[in-house]
């Protein structure tokens, strides 16, 4: 007998992920402390002369977030943020080569647990691709600044959203 119901398939994207993409060993014990670095990309275009921010949705929650991760073993943390872009959202563009800021988060006991500390790089899309890595396990949308900062839960992550327009001038 077979049995597919959406939250089934839920689940299994969620341990095909983590097959996938295992969290990096230094996240298994982390204390309440200790704050694990995680690079995101802030993809952004302008369309009839505003700018919008790409959003995606997390795999575990579904909630609105930027494309970010873990910092791989000696890779940079605009690297990562530009890798996670393409991987979680299907974007190649231009990095920018300063971050415009951290956001800090706390990350569910059941992907790893802990603190982590975003920082945060802006990417000015170019190609926004048909296929990609994540595709099938989240959904992506552009939104107009207000719009993105009024979709993402940390406060932080919203300032720097918001604050991001003085960031294009």
């Amino acid at each position: 007998m077979q049995f597919q119901s959406e939250e089934v398939s839920g689940w299994m994207r969620s341990i095909q992920v983590q097959e996938r993409y295992p969290l990096p060993k230094n996240t298994t014990k982390i204390s309440d402390k200790q704050e694990v670095p995680q690079a995101a990309a802030l993809v952004y275009r302008r369309k009839k002369g505003a700018v919008e921010v790409l959003l995606v949705t997390s795999l575990a929650t579904q909630r609105w977030v930027l494309p970010k991760g873990h910092l791989d073993d000696g890779t940079s943390p605009r690297k990562s943020a530009e890798r996670e872009a393409f991987e979680e959202a299907g974007v190649k563009g231009v990095i920018a080569s300063k971050s415009i800021g951290t956001y800090p988060y706390l990350k569910a006991d059941t992907k790893g647990g802990g603190r982590r500390r975003v920082e945060v790089f802006p990417m000015k899309a170019r190609r926004l691709l048909d296929d990609w890595p994540e595709k099938r396990l989240r959904t992506r949308k552009w939104m107009s600044l207000e719009d993105a900062a009024a979709a993402v839960e940390e406060e932080k992550l919203k300032k720097l959203i918001m604050g991001f327009r003085k960031n294009l001038s």
